[in-house]
């Protein structure tokens, strides 16, 4: 595994390398987006069945049920159909959804998501894009807004993800720059900022390295400051056998310390994606885990769940928590980077996740819930 990028000398705070603390353990509401639970949609939830298609299915993961999981957990059930998704380059493919719930609103809308168009897997158009909703359902453009929000003079972008800070109320948007340099491949991560969700300030590097220094990252605002949690692997990429789930503490989102390995996966499975949220109301944390079997490649990834405790650990489900569809289905195969929701009133875990199909290589986001009681 290539060793993990150092942060920029020049702009390294020297006290972010003493800093010790627990995402998990902050005790009070900070006022994200998401501090109160979402309602139901507002429309039927679209629902599919599983068969054997040749893929890893959900319930694949673990050949025992797990007596710790067994009475509060089920596995989701997959969309019947995608979402429709609009894109700048017209193709409606989406992928590595990030959704944030405003309960009062922000900028005139429910929801905001960062996504990025994905057509056949062409990583030319994977530029950050901004939709909104009023149901978390029905997307669109919000008006005034043309995306992409960057394009890259070389190289390629991904893994937006999508940040509501409440001390400034703006939305943050923070996405991986990859380059084949001179030098060899290398990798940075940018952020951009926005008072209203249309109109986004030029980027700045907040992270850069060899690859891959923090892929799929997360962030959060903590009453400290921020957190972010990422997926560190080698110079394999795709095809590695091994990763971590890392994660990285800031004091203003841009100055960033070393990662923390959270010591957090799934017996037999390589994490490869990850999406974190909280508990509305509490300091908890859920993290969507995509992750494939050791030893084949990110092409046959399955979704998993992992929670903190009250005590502030991490815990990874080991049973799937979303795996492909039925063989022909617009998501049988590769269920990707996933964004979920709690609602902790009706028990109901949401998820917005992105898919595949084995046949055409088309991309979309989905949508599923399912009840979910989260253990002590």
């Amino acid at each position: 595994m290539l060793e993990i990028a150092l942060l920029r000398a020049a702009t390294r705070l020297a006290s972010l390398a003493l800093v010790v603390l627990s995402s998990a353990a902050c005790s009070s509401n900070d006022g994200d987006a998401d501090d109160v639970p979402p309602p139901p949609p507002s429309s039927p939830l679209h629902k599919g069945g599983k068969t054997d298609a040749g893929v890893v299915h959900a319930t694949d993961a673990s050949t025992e049920d797990d007596a710790s999981t067994s009475d509060w957990f089920t596995p989701l059930q997959n969309a019947s159909a995608p979402l429709t998704t609009p894109t700048y380059d017209g193709s409606g493919q989406t992928v590595e959804p990030t959704v944030l719930y405003f309960p009062r609103g922000w900028g005139g809308h429910s929801y905001w998501m960062a996504v990025s168009p994905y057509p056949g897997g062409n990583a030319a158009f994977e530029n950050p894009s901004i939709l909104v909703s009023e149901d978390g359902l029905s997307w669109s453009v919000p008006d005034g807004l043309t995306n992409p929000l960057d394009t890259p003079a070389d190289g390629t972008l991904a893994d937006a993800t999508l940040v509501h800070d409440s001390v400034t109320n703006q939305l943050w948007v923070y996405y991986l720059h990859e380059v084949d340099a001179d030098a060899g491949p290398w990798e940075e991560l940018l952020r951009t900022t926005s008072p209203d969700g249309i109109h986004w300030s030029p980027s700045t590097r907040v992270l850069e390295g060899e690859l891959f220094p923090a892929e799929s990252p997360s962030v959060m605002r903590m009453p400290q400051g921020f957190a972010m949690w990422s997926v560190e692997f080698g110079a394999k990429g795709c095809t590695t056998s091994a990763s971590r789930v890392t994660e990285r503490l800031s004091v203003d989102g841009v100055h960033w310390a070393q990662p923390i390995d959270l010591g957090l996966g799934i017996p037999g499975w390589v994490a490869w994606h990850i999406n974190v949220s909280r508990v509305p109301g509490t300091s908890r944390l859920l993290a969507a885990i995509t992750a494939f079997p050791t030893g084949t490649s990110c092409n046959h990834t399955s979704l998993f769940l992992a929670y903190t405790t009250d005590s502030g650990s991490w815990v990874a489900v080991p049973k799937a928590l979303l795996g492909p569809g039925k063989r022909g289905a617009w998501d049988d195969y590769s269920i990707y980077r996933s964004s979920l929701l709690y609602d902790a009133e009706h028990e109901r875990l949401r998820l917005w996740y992105s898919a595949r199909h084995s046949g055409t290589n088309a991309w979309h986001v989905g949508y599923t819930e399912g009840s979910l009681l989260l253990p002590p």
